[in-house]
């Protein structure tokens, strides 16, 4: 393979050398070697058959010098080979070793000179540079008598005797001689060989390498595009048919690119018309995108304006409601503001719907991953659509996994806006029954697998009409619009956030029978710092007639290794009251039936108490706890511990741990507001540049225990934070020298820890891009104005971390300056500051003084829900950005009117 694989990478002349050359090269080295070794070996063999010649005549003629020891006649008959060159010296020796005559005096060894004769003594023996043979002299046996005896028979056949040995050393010099001479004459007529042979592969690999060349030239010049190249046809045979076809060939090619050359300049020219039409097209195109995004543009600014002058009469509508019906009302007047109120909710449900969709739209909405707590997250928003729940006499189920995580990374505001949109579609088609939410998890090392579930018992929906409802504003039914209400945007905005978390979302649902919403998502979990709560040692009996109570009081128990007993029935109860009541905890009694009647649950709670004494916890309907509570229906021991529906865990964990159960449920409204409203000392950073709003954020925390340090603009601000580590800063957006964006950015630029503090953003615009650049900017969270202190400390509490009870108390009613100490005639005054100071920047035509203390209107319009205030105050700052002249001076006055309205 190798040599195969060698041979194809050599080209045609190499080929024709090798094919040439290889075959007459062995046969000429062959025959050379052979023709030389043979005459070599030839010439000694010659020299010694030879040497043995006259050794044998030498041993015979030898034979009477020997005998008479005559040194005359053995000279004589040395004489003779001695005159050949190849003869050094001839020794004759007797039988006992004593040399009888040498011709020279060549030294070698004396056991080269045996006296016993045997057959190897005629092989020759080399002694440097000469041979050694010998031979033994012999006696004839001819009678040298005058009158010889007869022999004996067996003297007759005696064998001859040894009288001596002959020895001829011979000598190499004219052998190598002569083996030189032929080598040299070998090796001549190999050379002269070798060189024919060359020539001859030479001859004949140019004439097949030089066409081969030529045409290999001709190619590549056409392979330039030189398709004038053409090769001179010289030989005949296959290589003339292959310089012909390669000549036609190109003929051909280059017919061809004359044809192609002319049709694609004819195509250049159709594609340079196309291309200036398109060019056209395009020009026109661009035109209409930018009035597209314009477009768009004015309709996110549109969308944005119009749900704040909206949300602004909506919130003072929802407000005065909500205080009317605390008010003494007859029947009739409380059924109309229940309705005004439901429609107001409703109202403010699909204005958060269209801007949602609008955000989604624009690709505004990003998903942000910060750590909290899943089942409290799910928790508050199931107690958000308790009210609607217990309104149609639906019950509320959260069953969770004990194995979910404390805290996963995500974005709790989505899933907030996913559950609540699932939860509410559930309630507002579920006339009678339950709505559970249940979650399942699985680890997978630093990640956790979530299936989210929302069932309901509703109406349910046909298989051919599923499909529709992830299409924006479209129902599965055009009734159900008139029924429900709705813009059919809530499914579709859950859809899209669950996409963007990673997630995906399937429908099951069957008419008549419910609906199902199953969405899996994928997060990453925080290992738990705290250690986790642990009561393995307590036995708790669970009573309800539900099945998915059972479950989500048994799940909630489980994850705190509680031995659960769980029962569902009365009979059931009763027994194990009877036989273990000692042996027990807790007993945890579920009434999940607000329309269960109180008689039906003193006689119960009777029962219970007559078999057991301890600890006992009741889960009822939040109405129905309050109902009792007020009316006083049931006896509430020390040892009694009421919780509303929907369950909540810390609540069902605090009842268990509690040594001195208390019903907190029942604790005054003053308690609650003063335990949700406590900062606990917290040291917050105010940026705000309106004084009267700075006065009123001050007094509002204060009042709820905050250490406060103000600021009047975003280099205060950040002064303020390199020199002290705050735990919250509040900041206003817009402000002077450095506005809220520009501060937030540089105090995340701070080293460590002044860059830490949660910030909160306080402003009245809710374009999708401002919302952006603020948490581009590190903002934790926007808050939208109309606000009021509630909200305020609530968000305040969740950014330090600090864990508070629910409050119950009414989070859309404005602020009350008399509740902080300041009086109306307080804000009159710096309402005509304000708008003093307007006007004479309108006189020096100063354009950023009006448009900053427009700005300063505005944020205070927004705080205290001033809603014309408001209203005025953006149509003028609008004028003041987009017009001149007549239309400011015609903003200014009516704003100059609505102050004036206000201070009467």
């Amino acid at each position: 393979m190798k040599l195969s694989s060698s041979i194809r990478q050599l080209g045609i002349r190499q080929r024709v050398l090798i094919l040439a050359l290889l075959p007459m090269l062995m046969i000429t080295f062959t025959l050379s070697a052979y023709m030389i070794n043979s005459r070599l070996n030839s010439e000694r063999e010659n020299l010694f058959l030879n040497s043995q010649t006259l050794l044998n005549y030498l041993a015979t003629g030898a034979e009477l010098g020997m005998f008479s020891r005559n040194e005359t006649t053995l000279k004589l008959l040395a004489k003779a080979p001695l005159q050949r060159s190849e003869i050094s010296d001839v020794i004759f020796i007797d039988t006992k070793g004593e040399v009888v005559y040498r011709s020279t005096d060549i030294s070698i060894p004396e056991q080269s000179l045996p006296l016993t004769p045997s057959p190897s003594n005629t092989v020759p023996q080399t002694l440097g540079q000469l041979w050694l043979l010998r031979a033994p002299v012999l006696v004839s046996g001819d009678s040298i008598d005058d009158f010889p005896e007869p022999l004996d028979t067996a003297e007759t056949i005696a064998e001859p005797e040894v009288i001596g040995r002959v020895i001829l050393l011979i000598n190499e010099d004219d052998l190598k001689q002569t083996q030189q001479g032929i080598l040299f004459r070998g090796l001549l007529i190999t050379l002269i060989g070798l060189s024919l042979t060359i020539w001859l592969a030479l001859a004949i690999g140019r004439s097949i390498t030089h066409p081969i060349q030529g045409i290999i030239e001709t190619i590549h010049r056409l392979g330039q595009e030189d398709l004038d190249a053409r090769i001179a046809v010289k030989n005949k045979g296959e290589i003339g048919e292959l310089e012909k076809g390669i000549n036609n060939l190109a003929d051909k090619v280059q017919r061809t690119r004359l044809r192609l050359q002319d049709q694609v300049d004819e195509a250049t020219r159709g594609l340079w018309l196309t291309m200036e039409r398109l060019e056209r097209k395009n020009i026109a195109l661009d035109r209409a995108k930018k009035h597209a995004e314009q477009a768009n543009q004015s309709k996110d600014q549109f969308l944005a304006r119009m749900s704040h002058e909206l949300r602004t009469p909506l919130t003072s509508v929802m407000g005065f409601i909500q205080l009317l019906q605390k008010t003494t009302l007859n029947k009739e007047q409380k059924e109309y503001s229940s309705i005004v109120s439901r429609t107001s909710t409703l109202l403010l449900s699909l204005i958060d719907d269209i801007l949602d969709f609008s955000k989604l739209q624009s690709d505004a909405i990003s998903i942000e991953k910060i750590p909290f707590n899943l089942e409290e997250c799910i928790e508050d928003t199931l107690a958000m659509q308790a009210a609607a729940a217990n309104e149609k006499g639906l019950n509320l189920y959260f069953i969770s996994d004990p194995k979910l995580p404390e805290r996963i990374l995500g974005d709790p505001t989505r899933i907030r806006q996913i559950i609540s949109n699932l939860v509410s579609n559930a309630v507002k088609f579920t006339a009678s029954g339950n709505v559970t939410v249940t979650l399942e998890c699985s680890q997978q090392h630093s990640s956790v697998a979530l299936k989210l579930s929302v069932k309901d018992t509703g109406i349910g929906i046909d298989a051919d009409k599923m499909s529709l409802l992830f299409k924006p504003f479209t129902q599965a039914d055009s009734s159900i619009t008139r029924r429900f209400g709705g813009t059919g945007l809530g499914l579709v905005i859950t859809k899209h956030l669950v996409e963007l978390m990673g997630g995906n979302i399937l429908l099951n649902s069957q008419n008549g029978r419910g609906t199902q919403v199953d969405i899996n998502f994928c997060f990453e979990f925080e290992p738990q710092t705290k250690p986790a709560v642990n009561l393995p040692d307590s036995k708790v009996l669970v009573f309800s007639r539900s099945k998915e109570a059972l479950m989500e009081i048994g799940n909630a128990l489980a994850k705190w290794n509680l031995t659960i007993i769980p029962v569902s029935t009365q009979r059931q109860l009763l027994k194990q009251l009877k036989t273990m009541g000692r042996h027990l905890d807790t007993v945890v009694v579920d009434l999940p039936n607000a329309s269960l009647q109180q008689h039906y649950q003193r006689l119960l709670l009777k029962s219970i108490r007559h078999r057991y004494s301890g600890r006992l916890i009741m889960i009822l309907p939040k109405e129905a706890l309050l109902s009792n509570s007020d009316k006083q229906c049931l006896p509430l021991p020390a040892s009694i511990k009421l919780l509303p529906r929907p369950l909540s865990r810390p609540q069902l964990l605090e009842a268990l741990l509690e040594t001195n159960l208390v019903n907190t449920e029942l604790a005054t409204t003053g308690n609650q507001k003063a335990c949700s409203q406590s900062l606990q000392n917290l040291n917050v950073l105010v940026a705000e540049d309106n004084d009267f709003n700075r006065l009123l954020l001050r007094k509002i925390l204060e009042q709820a225990g905050a250490n406060l340090t103000l600021a009047i603009n975003g280099e205060q601000a950040l002064a303020h934070a390199r020199e002290k580590r705050f735990d919250c800063i509040l900041m206003d957006v817009h402000m002077p020298l450095m506005d809220g964006i520009e501060a937030s950015c540089k105090i995340r630029q701070l080293p460590a820890p002044f860059n830490q503090p949660p910030i909160l953003a306080l402003t009245a615009n809710v374009i999708a891009n401002e919302e952006l650049k603020l948490k581009q900017a590190g903002v934790d969270t926007t808050l939208f104005k109309p606000i009021n202190e509630s909200i305020v400390i609530s968000h305040i509490q969740k950014a330090a971390k600090i864990t508070v009870r629910s409050t119950t108390e009414d989070e859309s009613v404005k602020p009350r300056l008399s509740d902080y100490g300041i009086s109306d005639r307080a804000l009159h005054s710096e309402l005509n500051s304000q708008i003093v100071a307007i006007h004479r920047a309108y006189q020096n035509k100063d354009v950023t003084a009006m448009r900053d203390h427009s700005h300063q209107l505005m944020g205070l319009a927004g705080l205290l829900d001033l809603v014309e205030l408001e209203a005025a105050t953006n149509a003028f700052n609008h004028a003041v950005k987009t017009t001149t002249g007549k239309e400011i001076w015609q903003s200014l006055w009516r704003l100059k009117r609505v102050i004036a309205a206000a201070g009467q």
